[in-house]
């Protein structure tokens, strides 16, 4: 899932692009759509191609203030001054997400639905649309550290909230 358009932003000093004045000031709205889809970075950029990121070796904080645009993976956290606060932290959680959720699950195409990467819902924020998948447990050992795991989590959320009410009331 992402905006189409990212955080507006000011110029900061009169620039032209494209041969017309960007004034001081000027809100500028950048087209996260359009730098997804460049070409010269993404042949072929609807298609589901990971291994195009294989040459992609900078954390996703240190590739954002990059200056040359072209060594960025993508530009979901925005750039410039305006670049997310919490980068490192959205990168490292997304990293263990997705690692644990590999590691205790063999996700598979469902037989009968076949996975269609490229079809999109497409608004002011553009996502896949739906697809159904099988998710299955690669056994009892996982299925057991999973639960105790959710099982930990739910009880921490439930001791922090208890504290949060005590905090708020």
């Amino acid at each position: 899932m992402t905006m189409v358009t990212g955080v507006p932003h000011a110029a900061d000093k009169d620039d032209y692009y494209c041969g017309r004045l960007v004034p001081k000031g000027a809100g500028v709205i950048p087209n996260l759509t359009a730098l997804h889809q460049d070409t010269e970075l993404y042949p072929n950029a609807d298609n589901f191609e990971p291994d195009r990121f294989r040459s992609h070796d900078l954390s996703s904080a240190a590739s954002a203030v990059h200056p040359d645009y072209h060594q960025r993976d993508h530009f979901n956290y925005g750039f410039g001054r305006r670049l997310c606060p919490g980068i490192h932290v959205a990168e490292q959680s997304l990293f263990i997400v997705v690692s644990r959720v590999l590691w205790a699950f063999d996700i598979r195409e469902k037989p009968g639905f076949p996975l269609k990467m490229s079809a999109k819902n497409v608004g002011l924020i553009m996502k896949h649309q739906p697809f159904q998948v099988d998710i299955k447990s690669r056994g009892p050992t996982f299925s057991r550290v999973v639960r105790e795991a959710s099982d930990r989590c739910r009880s921490d959320l439930e001791s922090h909230t208890l504290q949060m009410n005590d905090v708020i009331v």
